[in-house]
């Protein structure tokens, strides 16, 4: 065979195989560039879920302190002295929506990781509506008993005596029941802010594993 064309030839070839071999190598490390942005991009949205759920958990852990404080303040010492069987004579005046930050943020709660976190939100929240729905019984059950007297008074008549009696009892039995939801809301707060602490430092954590 002429040298010519043989080298020709084994030129050609060397040239298909240098193409071949690099368009390998490119289709390599294109796909690991396309695979590390794709690991760069679930990095960062993991981070930005984990910035949206910390800011959650920080939102509902100062609106439930801030309303406890304000609550224990003004009974915690009323209550952790009252007798069983004593009334609350307090009229406890609500007139509004307490819990906007729990409630404007209640579909993101199923984003929080940790179950025993999201478990124990729901819970201090729904006990907390139960405590002031409590509340509102007692005051109507306290207008009721000072409406009965007011009557027997205006009226001098002693029919009242036994309605009146049995107005107390209900307040004494009820005055019972408001200091047990006062003892279980105090340890639910507390083991809440506990467990939004926890769950707060472990996606900081996270977190800044994720970053660069």
């Amino acid at each position: 065979m002429d040298p010519n064309i043989l080298a020709a030839i084994i030129g050609g070839a060397s040239g298909v195989v240098g193409g071949v071999v690099g368009g390998v190598i490119g289709a390599r490390a294109t796909r690991k560039s396309t695979r590390e942005a794709n690991a760069h991009a679930l990095q960062m949205q993991q981070a930005a879920q984990n910035a949206t759920v910390r800011g959650v958990l920080l939102g509902i852990r100062a609106e439930i302190v801030t309303l406890w404080d304000i609550y224990a303040a003004e009974f915690g010492a009323i209550l952790e002295k009252l007798n069983d069987g004593e009334a609350f004579w307090y009229h406890y005046p609500l007139h509004q929506n307490y819990f906007s930050v729990y409630e404007s943020n209640a579909p993101l709660l199923g984003q929080i990781p940790d179950d025993s976190i999201r478990n124990a939100i729901v819970t201090t929240y729904l006990k907390g509506r139960g405590l002031i729905d409590s509340h509102l019984y007692n005051n109507q059950l306290l207008e009721k008993y000072g409406a009965l007297q007011r009557v027997r008074d205006e009226t001098g008549s002693a029919r009242y005596t036994e309605q009146i009696d049995a107005s107390l009892a209900n307040l004494n039995e009820y005055g019972t029941f408001i200091k047990q939801s006062y003892f279980e809301m105090k340890v639910l707060v507390s083991d809440l802010t506990e467990r939004i602490d926890t769950g707060v430092r472990l996606m900081e954590g996270q977190t800044n594993k994720l970053l660069p």
